[in-house]
This record gives C-alpha cells, sequence and structure tokens, in this order.
C-alpha cells in the first residue's frame, strides 16, 4: 500500500514537471527574445554629414533608433558638435527635434578613454550628459586604467557600457582583451563590432558562443569582403564572409536582449539605397529565425 501511495506520488511529480516545462517552453516559443530586438542606425555610418543630416537620413531610411558618436558637428538650428559639451539649451532642443521625428536616442558612442575622455571628470561628464539625453548604453574604449572608475559610473548612473572593438593592432583587438577588460566587472559588457574582428580574423560565433556568453549589450551590424585583412572594404550585410545568420542564430540561442546598429560608413557616404537593403536584409534573416 506504501509502495503504491509512493509510486502515485512520484508520478504526479512527474506530470506536474512535464506540465511545468510545457508552459516554458510554449512561452519561450510565443515570446522568442528576437520579437524584441531593435535596428538602429549608428551615426558613423553618416559621418561625412551634420547631425541634422544624418537622423534625417535615418528617418528616411525608416529608422526609429539612433547611435549618435562624440564630435559630429550638429548642423541645422544648432551650434556646436554632438556631445558633453552642449549646452543645457541646445540639448533641450535636440531632444524636442528627435521627439517631433520619433526616434529615439538610444545609445552614444564609441567614447575613446585616450581621446574623448582623457581624464576622470570627461567621464563624469559623458555620464551626466547621456543620463540627461535619456541614453541607455554608451559604447566605450576605456584605456586600461579607466576601466574601474567607468565601472563605478554604469553602476551610479544605471548606463551600460558596452567595450567597443577595432580593427588592426589596439587594446581590444581580439575577444580575449574583451572578456579581460569586463572581467569582475559587472557594469560593463560587450559591444560586438562584428566587421571590425572578422577584419582582424575573429569566428565571431565562436567568440559569441565560447568567450562572451551573455555578455554582449549590443551589436554592430557590418559585413566585410575579406576576413583577416585589418583594411578590408565594406559590402552590403549579407554579401561578405561575416557568417550574419549564423551570429543571429547564435544571440537567438543565447536570449540575446540588446540592440543591434547598422554601422556601414563606407555605404552612408554614397546615399540611403544600400542602407535600406541592409535593415531589409537584417529584418529578413530575423524573420527566418
Amino acid at each position: 500500500m506504501i509502495n503504491s501511495f509512493l509510486l502515485l506520488k512520484h508520478m504526479v511529480k512527474l506530470t506536474l514537471l512535464s506540465l511545468v516545462s510545457l508552459i516554458c517552453l510554449s512561452t519561450k516559443a510565443q515570446n522568442p527574445p528576437q520579437k524584441n530586438w531593435k535596428l538602429a542606425v549608428q551615426l558613423w555610418t553618416f559621418n561625412k554629414f551634420t547631425f541634422v543630416e544624418g537622423v534625417n537620413k535615418a528617418d528616411s531610411c525608416g529608422f526609429k533608433y539612433i547611435e549618435a558618436y562624440p564630435g559630429q558637428k550638429l548642423g541645422g538650428d544648432f551650434t556646436g558638435e554632438m556631445g558633453p559639451s552642449m549646452s543645457g539649451d541646445e540639448r533641450k532642443k535636440l531632444k524636442e527635434f528627435l521627439k517631433r521625428k520619433g526616434i529615439t536616442f538610444l545609445a552614444y558612442g564609441a567614447v575613446d578613454g585616450s581621446d574623448d575622455a582623457k581624464e576622470d571628470k570627461d567621464w563624469v561628464n559623458c555620464f551626466e550628459f547621456a543620463k540627461e539625453m535619456g541614453i541607455k548604453e554608451i559604447i566605450a574604449m576605456p584605456t586600461p586604467a579607466q576601466l574601474d572608475l567607468v565601472n563605478e559610473l554604469a553602476g551610479k548612473y544605471h548606463i551600460r557600457v558596452g567595450i567597443h572593438d577595432e580593427p588592426g593592432k589596439n587594446p581590444y583587438d581580439h575577444p580575449d582583451s574583451v572578456v579581460r577588460a569586463i572581467k569582475n566587472r559587472p557594469n560593463l559588457d560587450a559591444c560586438v563590432d562584428i566587421g571590425n574582428w572578422v577584419r582582424n580574423g575573429v569566428d565571431i560565433v565562436s567568440a559569441l558562443k565560447y568567450q562572451l556568453h551573455g555578455r554582449v549589450v549590443s551589436v554592430h551590424l557590418k559585413d566585410v569582403q575579406v576576413s583577416g585583412d585589418e583594411h578590408s572594404p565594406e559590402t552590403n550585410l549579407g554579401r561578405g564572409v561575416c557568417n550574419i545568420p549564423g551570429i543571429l542564430q547564435e544571440l537567438k540561442r543565447e536570449g540575446f536582449t540588446g540592440f543591434f546598429s547598422i554601422e556601414q560608413p563606407e555605404e552612408g557616404a554614397t546615399g540611403i539605397k544600400s542602407i535600406k537593403e541592409d535593415a531589409a536584409y537584417f529584418h529578413q534573416q530575423v524573420a527566418k529565425l
């Protein structure tokens, strides 16, 4: 009798566990991570133009999110350049300009610790600027000596920081260097520029899977023609060697909840047709996941 009762209890437990698993799987299927992925354009794509011109081009391409970079001339009715040096009035006017456009200022960078933010106060000003502008993420390349400060400020201001990679020899030229930078710094993560690392010969899918799993907060979408050549020209998304479908599949598997920014300055310098094609390609690939 006791054995029968224990067997029944065990069967009920297994049934309940199975039901919970099915519910979890059903919820996951109904709410896949890619459903909430945002696509922005990094305005470095339009670095031959002013900020206002770049935003207008982004608007023409249908983007609802932008990532601005330090030092871009504002243009239009504005004075000065993009960044913490903007006056209070200019910041307010810029927010109103973007609101009229229906565009969200999602991220700012890349802030270079050897150029844009050499001193501690420069980093403080950067975070205060980001907070006032409603920016959710700062893309950054701090020097090794600045990492602890930037981690502290990110926690204080509740703003994500994505460590950005560059082609060629530099402090963040390989995933290993980014892993070292974010280790034991919970407020620092990775902003993976896929084209830049492919130019350095990095297998992006492998890096995501085995080195940066769960630590990527944003992705710069760039495709290049040759792997292992730091000067490799860009090409339309999907026409190069960056394996974008594989990257998206891996990010989906990891439950990535960050955002993507198209950054194709060679294409952006000549018009918006190619950028529109890149956006369409991204949405097509996401729909296939």
